[in-house]
């Protein structure tokens, strides 16, 4: 039983990790938009539009308010660092 789980478990680790390489290409290409239009990296009104959505749908399906701001805090930090790489 638990060995079944764990192997669920590890599925939805991967599409998690795969779901996060496709943000993350995504975010690289916005860098180069910004870029090519003079735009800041860092824009702090969308990054709380942003979370502001995911703490929505994670109320939605029962997540922690304060689990989700930090892991959109992570995967946004990640996206800027890659996007000043651009």
């Amino acid at each position: 039983m638990i060995d079944d789980i764990r192997k669920q478990i590890d599925r939805v680790d991967i599409d998690l990790i795969s779901l996060l390489a496709k943000r993350m290409d995504l975010a690289v290409q916005i860098g180069r938009e910004k870029k090519a239009s003079g735009a800041e990296v860092l824009q702090a009104t969308r990054e709380s539009v942003v979370i502001d959505k995911a703490k929505l749908v994670a109320d939605t399906l029962g997540l922690d308010d304060v689990f989700i701001t930090n892991l959109y805090t992570v995967i946004l930090t990640e996206s800027r660092r890659l996007q000043s790489k651009v």
